[in-house]
């Protein structure tokens, strides 16, 4: 089984290019394997210590696979990489895609760890999505998790399109590029230029609803997987962010979105002033509120997943 690696930042259609992809008939789009690089730094050139990591993350536990699977696939091969394609590979039998050979990984940070990544997978290929940082920011902002503010987010934002630039600038023929708004606007055509740079050739189920497996605690975040893509969400964020949030984003994020071809509303350059006291108040609560609510919302989702295994 072969990775292709989808990153960029979060909010930004990761798991939308992956359920699209899954589309393809070698392709399968498991939950995200956010426990891949953690179990690299473990380790290394061991596939057993490698393999131990896997199996103590609970995000694992979300691929609904046995515990032991990844230590009986070290017994059998030294190399960390040919067990994690091991385990893609049973996710895929599991899941009844057993003629793919390609498994999709829509970790948004992956794009932060290309060296890694792309060292460790001889060959994979990296997708590097973008989106408008305004739908960025309105996207998280109601969410329990990320940045708390509109100017918090646009610096999040501007953060790993630095990380995605360097990639792209470090790895030219392995880390490719694709915009949010081409995959809903033209998902064939925008799918159709894509394909040759994963090692797939392009099959029409692709620019579909598409589908990708979540976890019970992700899926209401992601509750637009599965339909097809609605242009009418490119710009779904001026009705959700205020005439103040989206001058904050402007002016943080500079002329860096002009530069990938977004259109600013107001006229750059714009110089970004400081928070107020009550900014940072009211980011401090929104923050606290975020956390609690998160950690309620994974309880509940691996309790579900529990209930599920019974």
């Amino acid at each position: 089984m072969k990775p292709i690696f989808v990153g960029g930042c979060g909010r930004s259609g990761t798991t939308l290019l992956a359920a699209m992809l899954a589309g393809h008939s070698r392709v399968v789009a498991p939950p995200e394997a956010q426990f891949l690089v953690e179990a690299i730094a473990a380790g290394r050139d061991d596939a057993g210590a490698f393999a131990a990591a896997v199996s103590a993350s609970w995000r694992y536990r979300l691929w609904d696979l046995p515990g032991a699977l990844p230590g009986e696939l070290a017994a059998g091969d030294a190399d960390p990489a040919a067990v994690m394609a091991g385990i893609a590979r049973a996710y895929a039998e599991r899941s009844g895609a057993g003629g793919a050979d390609h498994w999709a990984d829509h970790t948004p940070m992956n794009i932060g760890f290309a060296p890694t990544l792309l060292a460790r997978f001889e060959g994979a290929p990296m997708v590097h999505i973008v989106r408008d940082p305004r739908a960025v920011v309105a996207s998280v902002l109601p969410l329990d998790w990320g940045p708390a503010t509109a100017r918090a987010g646009a610096r999040w934002w501007l953060s790993v399109i630095a990380m995605g630039l360097a990639a792209e600038a470090a790895f030219p023929d392995r880390v490719v590029r694709v915009r949010y708004e081409e995959l809903v606007r033209e998902p064939q055509g925008a799918l159709e230029k894509l394909c040759p740079a994963l090692g797939l050739e392009f099959e029409p189920a692709m620019g579909e609803a598409g589908e990708a497996s979540l976890p019970a605690y992700t899926q209401g975040q992601h509750a637009l997987i599965g339909s097809a893509p609605d242009p009418a969400r490119i710009e779904a964020w001026r009705g959700r962010l205020s005439a103040a949030e989206v001058a904050t984003i402007e002016a943080e994020v500079r002329d860096v979105p002009t530069m990938l071809g977004y259109e600013l509303d107001g006229a750059p350059p714009v110089i970004a002033s400081p928070g107020s006291v009550a900014e940072f108040l009211a980011g401090a609560l929104r923050t606290a509120r975020q956390r609690l609510r998160h950690r309620a919302r994974i309880r509940r989702g691996l309790a579900s997943s529990a209930r599920d295994d019974r």
